[in-house]
């Protein structure tokens, strides 16, 4: 978010003290600006036409592999937007794609590129995985048994190149002091993890305990932790064929306050992001806080509306999206599982959380509000094609897309308004161009996508003990991804075919009755 002046007076080679108001809202500020210089490589070789910036400006390199750019100090650092064919070393799991302003007169910062002609590839996002470091939490004992080691393994047996994204709230922040554990706690944990991480910032990703004179003050200092451990809030970068936007859309206010929005310096940076990038490329872009959300069904169509507009009308990123050919937006925090189509070249997929509704109440199992089971979602790429698949933890792709419920074996306190020998399908990765059908000894029933709650989630929230002294708090939450059939028996064979929008068919075959345990899929 982090922010910039909004005029500067260059003067060749030189530093100018410009007084102006500048984003952090301070009267009269000094903006320093150091001019850097350097060389961008492959194997010793130039490489021509990366964009270097420093958040707020963009260069190119010349022939030689040689830019200039008058940098803003305290932006803090200068970041290549890997060009494609490319990649970058990476450092434990950051990738090495910035350097800091070091200089207050001149400085030099050379980047070195590593060849990557291989166009397809596997992307693995994750969110909110909410590292705590709380012996009664359990956090860690959770993430080192259950979701890292899935994760992990799912990537040590994917073939080809791989790269990993973190949608924010790594950490918690109200535990940041009162636990010592912090992004550098965080860093550590992964520090086996198979792949390099590109990370957005996250709400809890701020330091709580900063204050200043005005909201983006207070936003600066509260995210200068996650600058100097992860690197730049906002930046961008090229894999395969495909533009990558990490975008900040969080005002930390301290004290565990926030806003949400993209604040006006790094719009006026991605504009000049997106001026280098052709209409035909795809993009995706990645923040934190959901554009949109569901709200529910109005004669069998889905509702769709902006997730909150009360600091920015969202549009404003949208309209900056909408010539590009393919758009994919990336987020978290929810801790839900939703795919919407916001245009026809417009696809947000917000992701159910690494950590569940919480690490402290996954004490039966990591399940979300929705009923979505705690996992992360896996991008195939090649070339400009984008398929995406949901992977549950401990469940294979195969058996982490749907949970199917006999409703006759589910009690009644669960059961919501169902009638007798309804099947009930909630299928997590759903999005319009999913098919879900049931069929009952051979004859497909008809099937109606329904606004309601999971019985599972319901159940186990119910049955952990952690929810003693907050009774009101995540209960289950009515979701878009729910079906519905009635069958004309109790002791019938029950099939449930659902097929993605790739046309990958997931099937069940039902044996009647289906227990309704802890444990089931």
């Amino acid at each position: 978010m982090k922010k910039g002046a909004l005029f500067f007076l260059f003067v060749g080679a030189y530093i100018v003290n410009a007084c102006a108001t500048d984003v952090l809202g301070k009267k009269d500020n000094t903006e320093q600006i150091v001019p850097i210089s350097g060389r961008v490589t492959c194997l010793g070789k130039p490489v021509e036409g990366a964009i270097i910036s420093d958040g707020v400006d963009l260069v190119k390199t010349d022939t030689e592999g040689i830019y200039f750019i008058n940098a803003h100090k305290h932006m803090e650092y200068v970041f290549i937007s890997i060009p494609s064919g490319y990649s970058v070393a990476k450092d434990g799991i950051l990738p090495a794609h910035c350097l800091p302003i070091k200089g207050t007169k001149m400085d030099h910062a050379d980047f070195e590129l590593l060849p990557m002609p291989n166009e397809s590839y596997k992307l693995f996002v994750m969110a909110d995985i909410h590292l705590v470091g709380d012996a009664v939490f359990k956090d860690l004992k959770q993430f080192r048994t259950i979701f890292l080691p899935d994760i992990s393994q799912t990537l040590n047996e994917t073939s080809g190149e791989k790269f990993s994204i973190s949608l924010g709230d790594m950490t918690t922040d109200n535990r940041w002091y009162k636990n010592n554990f912090m992004l550098p706690n965080y860093l550590n944990e992964f520090k086996k993890y198979p792949t390099m991480i590109y990370h957005v910032m996250g709400n809890h990703d701020n330091d709580p305990a900063v204050m200043g004179l005005t909201d983006e003050d207070v936003d600066w200092k509260a995210s200068r932790a996650y600058r100097k451990y992860i690197g730049p809030t906002y930046y961008s970068l090229n894999i395969g064929d495909v533009h990558y936007i990490m975008l900040d859309n969080i005002i930390g206010l301290g004290n565990r306050k926030y806003k949400y929005y993209i604040d006006s310096v790094q719009l006026e940076w991605l504009k000049k992001d997106l001026s280098f990038v052709d209409k035909e490329t795809p993009l995706i872009v990645s923040m934190h806080v959901p554009a949109y959300r569901y709200s529910g069904l109005s004669n069998g169509i889905p509702i769709i509306e902006k997730r909150s507009s009360e600091y920015q009308d969202v549009s404003v990123l949208i309209d900056l999206l909408k010539p590009y050919s393919e758009v994919h937006i990336l987020s978290g925090h929810d801790h839900r599982n939703r795919n919407i189509c916001i245009a026809d070249n417009i696809t947000e997929h917000t992701l159910a959380s690494a950590s569940a509704i919480s690490w402290q109440l996954n004490d039966i199992r990591p399940i979300t509000t929705d009923g979505t089971l705690s996992g992360y979602q896996i991008f195939e790429i090649s070339g400009k094609k984008i398929q995406w698949f949901y992977k549950a933890v401990g469940l294979s792709i195969e058996k982490s897309q749907f949970r199917a419920y006999d409703m006759n074996a589910v009690p009644k306190e669960y059961c919501e308004e169902t009638d007798a020998n309804e099947i009930i399908v909630n299928v997590f990765n759903w999005d319009p161009l999913w098919r879900v059908a049931v069929y009952e000894d051979g004859q497909e029933l008809a099937v109606e996508q329904f606004w309601g709650k999971d019985p599972l989630y319901m159940y186990l929230r119910d049955q952990t003990q952690q929810f003693n002294h907050r009774p009101n708090d995540w209960r289950a939450v009515s979701n878009i991804h729910m079906f519905r059939a009635k069958a004309k028996r109790s002791d019938s064979q029950i099939i449930v075919r659902v097929t993605d929008r790739f046309g990958i068919v997931y099937e069940e075959k039902m044996e009647r009755p289906k227990y309704f345990f802890e444990n089931m899929n």
